[in-house]
């Protein structure tokens, strides 16, 4: 793709600062949203048109400050209120068995069949994420216009600090509704334990929002869209986490970027993530050891079809993943601290 002209950016910036561009003002009401975003699928491409990359995301077209409006146009949208509940169509059709029947199959083309359905219902079930969307329309745009968020007045930047964090406290049962979408798709899943089931949900949240989310965290900043439309900039991260917290969680997406993953091969993790054994407090490790490896054949296979040495490859995403553990536990304690601390703001502001 061509340089876009300075002149191009400066105006997309002019304009977005002179028009205060923003997602979804507050004084406006929820409308229906844009038919860019909802009816049609973001178009990428890559130097591997076979491939949709993490580290080569770029939209499809002249990109212009009329584009970045088709995206993010100034009106009402409240992606909440539309996303709905989940859906009984991305419930998993096929069986533990059926996976267990592909993995001890002698015929690689049945392997294969079996294996790309369980991933086209993983798909299926994140389609209907309209924030992702969101997101990665955000982060094409900022790409191709080389826009640095943190020079304009985006949706949410002048949020205090409290009430941004009252603002990813509401958004937590959302997050939840969507890790429950990608575990339905999971055939096995529901042969966990109810008890056990809701242990993985509430350990594993934020382990499965930073593999589903690590597309987002590009060159040292947050594209992230919250469903009430205000972006969730590293800036506003900084202003609820601590540095080395915010630090580890880039340098973690920094590592997954450079195995040029395919959005297939993220979904995927994404259940192996959420089907690791050894979390705490998980009676019945053993359905969900012999499942996530399963899962990990899945990847094994998908890994195969576009690296030589797939091997490798899952050789080290498995030391990469392993990150994952000890991050989500610092993670717990920072949030832990700043609920005490905003806790004591609001009574001492109320005092």
């Amino acid at each position: 793709m061509g340089r876009v002209p300075d002149a191009i950016k400066e105006k997309a910036i002019a304009d977005l600062h002179h028009q205060q561009v923003t997602m979804w003002p507050s004084s406006q009401g929820p409308i229906a949203i844009s038919s860019a975003v909802a009816d049609r699928p973001t178009q990428l491409q890559t130097s591997n048109p076979s491939r949709c990359c993490l580290g080569e995301l770029e939209p499809v077209g002249h990109a212009d400050k009329d584009d970045f409006d088709q995206y993010f146009p100034g009106q009402s949208v409240n992606l909440e209120d539309m996303q709905g509940t989940r859906s009984s169509e991305v419930a998993s059709d096929l069986t533990f068995c059926d996976l267990l029947a592909a993995f001890n199959s002698p015929w690689a083309w049945k392997k294969a069949e079996i294996y790309d359905r369980m991933i086209e219902q993983l798909l299926q079930a994140q389609r209907s994420d309209l924030q992702r969307q969101a997101s990665l329309s955000l982060l094409n745009k900022c790409k191709t216009l080389n826009i640095v968020l943190e020079e304009l007045d985006y949706p949410g930047k002048h949020t205090t600090r409290e009430d941004f964090f009252k603002e990813l406290t509401v958004s937590i049962p959302r997050c939840v509704q969507k890790l429950l979408s990608i575990c339905d798709a999971v055939p096995g899943f529901s042969l966990i334990s109810e008890a056990d089931r809701a242990m993985i949900l509430k350990e594993g949240l934020f382990e499965w929002w930073m593999m589903a989310n690590a597309l987002f965290f590009f060159e040292e900043e947050s594209y992230l869209v919250l469903g009430n439309g205000h972006f969730y900039t590293r800036a506003k991260m900084l202003s609820i986490l601590e540095k080395p917290m915010v630090d580890e969680m880039f340098a973690f997406s920094k590592k997954l970027y450079q195995f040029e993953l395919t959005e297939r091969m993220i979904v995927v993790l994404q259940a192996i993530v959420i089907t690791t054994p050894g979390r705490k407090n998980v009676v019945n490790s053993v359905n969900m050891h012999q499942l996530n490896e399963l899962l990990w054949d899945v990847l094994r296979c998908e890994l195969t079809r576009h690296f030589d040495d797939s091997h490798t490859v899952m050789h080290h995403l498995r030391q990469v993943l392993q990150e994952l553990r000890p991050l989500n536990d610092s993670y717990k304690i920072y949030i832990g601290e700043l609920q005490l601390a905003v806790g004591k703001d609001n009574q001492e502001s109320h005092g």
